[in-house]
């Protein structure tokens, strides 16, 4: 695995910005802001499959994603912005925390 060869104290520096602070305003507030965008991305960037596996209408989802583009500057119609935050998923989740 390409993962495995970086060292978990070194795996922050390489996450996004936007990333962090959307991870920490899940942990301290339980937004869900994180898992949207997953989703997102797991449903190859498809509204209706994204909005009916988070169980919320499509126009829910839509402010989801303009408020996720308000307070971290992430566009989901930017593949630039999808791209960091994909990597920064998969260095984040994708290997254990401690080693």
């Amino acid at each position: 695995d390409a993962l495995s060869c970086i060292p978990a104290g070194r795996r922050p520096f390489l996450l996004s910005s936007a990333y962090c602070q959307m991870k920490a305003a899940d942990e301290s507030g339980g937004t869900g802001y994180v898992e949207t965008v997953a989703q997102f991305l797991r449903h190859d960037a498809n509204l209706a499959r994204t909005s009916q596996a988070l169980f919320v209408h499509k126009n829910t989802l839509l402010y989801r994603f303009k408020r996720i583009k308000a307070l971290f500057g992430l566009d989901v119609e930017r593949l630039q912005d999808l791209g960091k935050f994909y990597l920064s998923y998969c260095l984040d989740t994708a290997l254990p925390a401690q080693e």
